[in-house]
């Protein structure tokens, strides 16, 4: 799995109560705003400005980013802008993001009732927490990765947003999972074991958390294509993505492994998007289901010495013909 060597120190700001009960938004105030009000509307004016040419397939999975709202919140409201005015809302959300701040080899599962953002909170569903744990494949996270985790943190800001409805509606509850580095055989158990839940697009929509290629020297990755050397190294960087985005579009976890074999591309997602895949193959879904809506580059790399992160967000359906 790709640790980034920039994980920052963890630190617990004076005004957080450190409680199983209640996970902070421990990100607030640097990687995106603390103010209700200028985080909401920086939310609204990115969901506002994505055009939803297609509303007649209902999304399941999201593929989303989570670097700070300044360099993904625009990619990110790409995915996002697809759940507003859902009918019927979906009862229950899944978010599945890799671990930048703990090694272990298996999933993890919250311990805490509520997530809170600065807009307001989400329930933890105990009960789908308590059925999860019963399977013998997850285990539950240690608080200090909890707290310092920002892959699953910097879904529900934009979540919240895109969710919330004026009159006081009940919000989704969450099931929040932190996903390991585990092996191709551990993706294809845990898809099994969420694919009866992503079976019931109706009920429940999955938010798989996740960064594209973490390009320069700065992490230790320099790759590009052979047919890309002649090519700006930001465009090598976008034809490496396109290859991992083509397999995720397919569907072909097979394919998908063996890219990350070949290239190593860093992205930090792999695992979560890997349970996605096996759980699509688990429910016998084959073909384009998932779409890719949004491609950025946190800068444009001219030499190793730069450093760049891709952003995507994908929208996935389980209904005939592309999301």
């Amino acid at each position: 799995m790709f640790v980034s060597p920039l994980i920052r120190h963890f630190k617990v700001e004076p005004n957080f109560i450190m409680t199983r009960f209640r996970r902070p938004p421990t990100h607030a105030g640097s990687w995106y705003s603390a103010d209700k009000v200028e985080l909401q509307q920086q939310l609204r004016q990115w969901l506002d400005a994505v055009d939803i040419t297609s509303k007649d397939r209902r999304p399941v999975v999201l593929i989303s980013p989570h670097a700070g709202y300044r360099f993904s919140g625009e990619t990110a409201a790409h995915g996002f802008a697809h759940l507003r005015h859902l009918e019927p809302r979906p009862k229950r959300i899944f978010v599945l993001g890799p671990s930048h701040c703990g090694y272990f080899q298996h999933c993890a599962l919250t311990m805490c009732q509520t997530y809170e953002t600065p807009l307001g909170s989400f329930k933890v569903d105990q009960e789908v927490i308590t059925d999860l744990k019963k399977s013998g494949l997850f285990m539950e996270m240690e608080q200090e990765w909890e707290w310092e985790e920002h892959s699953l943190e910097m879904q529900l800001p934009m979540l919240y947003e895109a969710l919330h409805e004026d009159g006081g509606a009940e919000m989704p509850i969450l099931v929040p999972v932190l996903v390991g580095a585990i092996s191709d055989g551990q993706e294809a158990a845990y898809g099994r074991c969420f694919a009866p839940y992503l079976a019931d697009p109706v009920s429940n929509v999955f938010v798989i958390s996740s960064d594209f290629c973490h390009w320069g020297q700065r992490f230790r990755y320099t790759y590009l294509p052979s047919d890309a050397k002649n090519e700006p190294i930001s465009e090598g960087i976008r034809q490496l993505d396109e290859e991992a985005m083509q397999w995720i579009t397919g569907g072909d976890v097979d394919a998908f492994h063996s890219y990350l074999k070949k290239t190593g591309n860093t992205i930090c997602g792999r695992h979560p998007i890997g349970i996605l895949l096996n759980a699509l193959q688990e429910l016998k879904v084959h073909g384009p289901r998932v779409k890719f809506v949004h491609y950025a580059q946190s800068s444009k790399a001219k030499s190793v010495s730069d450093s760049s992160v891709s952003y995507a967000a994908a929208v996935a359906s389980l209904e005939a013909g592309s999301a």
